[in-house]
């Protein structure tokens, strides 16, 4: 009788695990679970039954799922997914099959529920998987969605009765997200490398609700049998929507090999890039001598230079890895270029081929430079660069140009923390805080102010934290003016304003202060996820407009890993942000027209945004947030909603130009009858709060525009928002 390990990967698989280990010990000798590292009890429930036990961060589904088969002991292999189980005739088949060996592998019949109820229509059965089968005749196999087992060709299938019962969706909030994460995944995957189009999109999603309601029967299940094919037909139209938006973007960079012995065709080469209907998005300098422009052809060039010059012992192919744009176009600094040349490469951009002589052809294992840029130029993808050998007569190190001052590293922060009865708190987020800080090695101090607390807030940190320095305010005065305070008596380089409810990773700072090497840096924040899981509450901020409104709640992460640094964020958030001190003072810091409470960090980062300084988002830094821990317990949920709209319309009346002001006032009063009909009244009070504090808002405005005038490279809203979309180009993106 032979031998079968039973194999399932997991991931925060507590509702499910049991129940598919349980259904596959009748007929296993040994129970393999690979977890990608759950958060929830997912380890302790496997080692509870007695199962061999692996992690592995995840790889992907076919790469995840070979890695477990290579902990397992026996050739012959039952692999599962957490959410499926046998039937008890599946089991019977197994067990059959088990005393008698006759094919290599088996297919069995999955059968699927949504909500519940088991779905025989719609194409959901028999949906046939391979699922048993003997490793030395077959792997997984597939793109980051649909994995299957590949066998070799000289393999044999036979077929199992019984069902794979498969618990797929309990409701349809569930299947519309794992819709739009498959979607997502797919254009990411067939980036450049399947087509797309609006006829595509339409035709492919009608046909698909079609062929799953009418010839697959869905229309016999009912109400969820139209729920499957309208997500089915969902799932189609945002996969190839997707698809059209990713492959409509590429990210460039333009190589030039200059090899003559004066400067003459490399600057008339960089005029010819600078007046391209499309510009790429970063330009190197590949030449045997440093070539010593004039600063202003480097400096005032729309987009970065870099040089690469020639030093022994460094590899030619060293170029292709200098270069940080996806896809590459490289010319000789002699090459005359009209308008459209670098659109034309773009349009030509596919997948394993290369751009030459104005055609797009198939990459070959190798190919030579020389010949094909004489040709006018060659480009292709940078990722494709691993399959195909490139020669380079001249070996290259890099001397990057400086595209802007870059300061020195700073290494000293002031921690501000405004405090309204956070007693319970500071045993559970100060402790965090200053192992956070050492680690770091950090020349720092710690600032509380304390709002007037009922608590005993300000007598525990004076016994159990006697080096933190504590300010209090005579009566109580919200947000703004209290953190205020604390920014005017900070005295080191950088200031982290940070809530008395917000816990510290131990590695917090060691991702954030490099960003502060560069010049234009405001500040940054990290990762902010629930006080008690992983769930993420705050990304990077997304600019997005509904008509003259800005929108101020959405979030954005890149779904490739590993992250990208230098992500743009739209606003820092007020609970934690690490900025720069003297650009915080130089904009007098959170506005307090904006007290008690909400929108005063979007509204400052705004202000640093226009002045042309930058705010970025860093994944490594996670910290921890118990939500609106204080705000709750001192203002009803209404009372908090008018200050909030109010608020909205202060950053609107300081930061519109007059001529969307035109626009957003009607949009408003709008607005406000729309919510008037559903009896929400307090709408209409934050109006006429606005109204009152009018004065001061003009005010604000006017004493931000004087010091935006003195700002040299200063930026209107449009621009800003344009300037952080234009940096989304390169990735795919998860919005929440």
């Amino acid at each position: 009788m032979i031998k079968i390990s039973a194999v399932i990967i997991t991931y925060n698989e507590e509702r499910n695990i049991a129940r598919c280990i349980d259904s596959v010990r009748a007929v296993a000798d040994e129970i393999v679970v690979l977890d990608s590292r759950s958060t929830d009890r997912t380890k302790a429930i496997c080692l509870e039954k007695g199962v061999r036990f692996f992690e592995q961060e995840f790889l992907g589904y076919a790469r995840q799922k070979n890695r477990a088969l290579s902990h397992a002991s026996n050739d012959i292999i039952l692999s599962l997914d957490a959410d499926e189980y046998l039937s008890s005739e599946l089991t019977q088949s197994i067990l059959n099959v088990k005393a008698n060996w006759v094919y290599d592998g088996y297919r069995v019949n999955r059968l699927s529920s949504l909500g519940g109820t088991w779905i025989k229509t719609c194409g959901w059965y028999p949906d046939q998987k391979l699922r048993l089968w003997d490793r030395r005749k077959g792997k997984w196999e597939g793109d980051a969605v649909h994995e299957r087992v590949e066998m070799f060709t000289e393999a044999t299938l036979g077929h199992l009765k019984g069902d794979l019962f498969h618990r797929s969706y309990d409701n349809i909030s569930q299947f519309l997200l794992k819709n739009q994460i498959y979607s997502t995944i797919h254009a990411h995957v067939n980036r450049y490398r399947a087509h797309s189009s609006v006829f595509k999109i339409l035709y492919k999603t009608l046909f698909a609700f079609f062929k799953a309601y009418i010839l697959r029967a869905g229309i016999l299940d009912g109400y969820k049998g139209l729920v499957i094919s309208g997500s089915t037909a969902h799932w189609v139209f945002y996969k190839y929507a997707k698809l059209l938006e990713a492959n409509n973007n590429v990210r460039t960079s333009v190589l030039i090999l200059h090899d003559e012995p004066t400067n003459d065709s490399l600057i008339r080469m960089l005029h010819a890039l600078r007046i391209q209907t499309e510009l790429p998005d970063e330009v190197v300098l590949v030449t045997p001598h440093a070539t010593f422009l004039e600063e202003s052809h480097i400096m005032r060039f729309p987009v970065p230079v870099k040089e690469l010059v020639p030093e022994s012992g460094i590899g030619g192919n060293e170029i292709i890895r200098q270069a940080l744009e996806e896809y590459l176009i490289v010319v000789k600094s002699t090459t005359p270029l009209d308008h459209r040349f670098v659109a034309g490469h773009r349009q030509l951009a596919w997948r394993n081929r290369i751009v030459a002589g104005g055609k797009s052809q198939e990459l070959l294992p190798s190919f030579s430079w020389q010949a094909e840029v004489n040709n006018g130029g060659v480009s292709f993808w940078k990722d494709d660069f691993d399959n195909v050998l490139l020669y380079l007569d001249m070996p290259v190190v890099t001397r990057p140009l400086p595209l802007r001052q870059v300061e020195d590293n700073h290494k000293s922060v002031s921690v501000v923390i405004p405090n309204y009865n956070g007693r319970h708190l500071f045993e559970h987020t100060l402790p965090p805080l200053l192992e956070a800080l050492r680690l770091a090695d950090l020349d720092y101090e710690v600032i509380v102010v304390d709002d007037c607390s009922t608590d005993n807030s300000v007598d525990f940190l004076r016994q159990n934290f006697p080096e933190v320095r504590i300010i209090r305010n005579e009566i109580n005065r919200g947000f703004s003016p209290t953190i205020n305070r604390g920014i005017r008596a900070a005295t080191r380089d950088l200031v982290h304003l940070l809530n008395s409810d917000v816990k510290l990773l131990p590695d917090y700072y060691t991702h954030l202060l490099p960003y502060f090497q560069q010049s234009d840096t405001f500040g940054v924040m990290g990762r902010i996820v629930n006080w008690d899981d992983d769930g993420i509450q705050d990304g990077a901020k997304l600019p997005t407009f509904q008509g003259a409104k800005i929108k101020t709640f959405k979030n954005y992460l890149p779904l490739e890993t590993p992250f990208p640094k230098g992500i743009l964020t739209m606003y820092l958030s007020g609970a934690e942000a690490l900025v720069n001190r003297q650009k915080l003072i130089t904009l007098g810091g959170f506005d307090e027209l904006f007290a008690p409470y909400y929108i005063e960090d979007y509204e400052l980062s705004l202000r640093a945004w226009r002045m042309g300084w930058k705010c970025y988002y860093e994944h490594q830094s996670v910290c921890r947030h118990r939500t609106s821990s204080s705000i709750r317990s001192k203002s009803r949920k209404r009372q908090i909603q008018t200050i909030y709209y109010r608020n909205k319309i202060f950053l609107h009346a300081i930061h519109l130009p007059k001529s969307q002001m035109i626009i957003y006032f009607p949009q408003l009063v709008l607005e406000c009858l729309a919510r008037l009909l559903s009896f929400r009244f307090h709408y209409l009070q934050s109006i006429f709060l606005y109204l009152k504090d009018r004065r001061r808002c003009i005010t604000s405005r006017a004493r931000f525009e004087a010091i935006l005038a003195e700002a040299p490279g200063q930026q209107s809203l449009d621009q800003v928002a344009s300037g952080i979309r234009q940096s989304l180009n390169r990735m795919m993106i998860w919005r929440f």
